[in-house]
């Protein structure tokens, strides 16, 4: 008997429309091996699961998805094999479906939360001595520690007063950093314009967050254009740009 007969055979059976050939074959099946009713039950709870619509769906993806299987190598039976087809596929389905009739502001709201992973501490506080009692670096060492227990709007309030207060500072570190405080604090198109004032520097981390700004916004277009760029060229967020162009169904 072959691998499809079987799907036949099981799926004729669940569906109580077994032959008297059928019939004669499953109990043949049943008596060479009686822990397959097992499989058999636990394949019908699957099943019922499902619903009629995805089971006929999965079980056609299942026998095109068995028959390409190379039969050189030893295999878990083939009861095991279908179960385990069936609910991959019905996962599948799920996310699938869930993505799809998921409205497109939850989509992006999700993917920027996805994806959205600012660093551990931002340049600006960098080489910040921590004996000295210079007041720039005192409010620099306050920002690093709000900004460390997650306390992202006093930190955003101190950064910016601290960039008023202090000029020179306005580097494009400085507002590289404040374009991710506004992004914590979710303010992306305030981020989108800090980040349009770094000049220098930050080659990759400029577009991949700009293009999160966007993703936050609302301004799929915008978002595609930077990730389809990002995506084309070798970088650290290579991978991660393809797979929203993915999620976003530009893939």
């Amino acid at each position: 008997m072959t691998k499809e007969e079987k799907i036949d055979l099981v799926e004729s059976y669940l569906e109580g429309g077994l032959t008297g050939v059928q019939q004669a074959m499953l109990e043949k099946l049943l008596a060479e091996d009686p822990s397959i009713l097992i499989e058999i039950e636990e394949h019908k709870t699957l099943r019922e699961a499902l619903g009629p619509s995805d089971a006929n769906a999965f079980r056609a993806v299942a026998r095109e998805a068995i028959r390409s299987r190379s039969s050189a190598r030893k295999k878990p039976s083939f009861f095991q094999q279908y179960r385990v087809l069936i609910a991959s596929l019905a996962a599948a389905l799920i996310i699938a479906v869930a993505w799809f009739f998921m409205p497109s502001s939850q989509i992006e709201e999700k993917l920027f939360t996805q994806y959205f992973k600012p660093p551990e501490a931002s340049s600006i506080f960098r080489n910040a001595d921590p004996s000295t009692s210079d007041p720039s670096v005192l409010i620099r060492k306050e920002i690093d520690s709000l900004y460390r227990r997650a306390d992202y709007q006093p930190a955003l309030t101190l950064l910016r007063d601290y960039g008023s207060r202090f000029p020179e500072v306005r580097s494009s570190d400085y507002y590289f950093s404040l374009g991710l405080m506004y992004l914590l604090n979710n303010q992306p198109e305030d981020a989108l314009e800090a980040l349009g004032l770094v000049k220098a520097g930050h080659l990759y981390d400029k577009p991949w967050y700009r293009g999160l700004a966007y993703l936050k916004a609302g301004n799929l277009q915008a978002a595609r254009a930077l990730f389809s760029t990002i995506a084309q060229l070798e970088g650290p967020y290579r991978k991660e740009a393809m797979e929203i162009l993915e999620a976003m169904g530009e893939g």
